[in-house]
């Protein structure tokens, strides 16, 4: 199950990953963009959220899909 939710993030990712949106300016996935320059610390860092947020573990279990589709980003498309 993770395997294919972290594929279809790869898919997102590949097709509008360094994308904004128009209206607010944010990226359409930040997750993406900051893993690329480095700087990505997760869901609830990037929200600002603590960990007794009702969101927190959500925010974690998304966190380890996302880090699974970058491994495979990484094995695919790394120099």
């Amino acid at each position: 199950m993770e395997i294919e939710s972290a594929t279809r993030r790869l898919s997102s990712w590949l097709s509008t990953g360094k994308e904004f949106n128009l209206t607010t300016g944010l990226p359409k996935h930040p997750e993406f963009l900051f893993r690329i320059s480095g700087e990505w610390k997760g869901w609830n860092n990037f929200l600002n959220i603590s960990n007794n947020h009702p969101c927190y573990k959500s925010n974690i279990d998304q966190d380890v899909i996302d880090n699974l589709a970058w491994q495979i980003y990484r094995s695919r498309y790394a120099p």
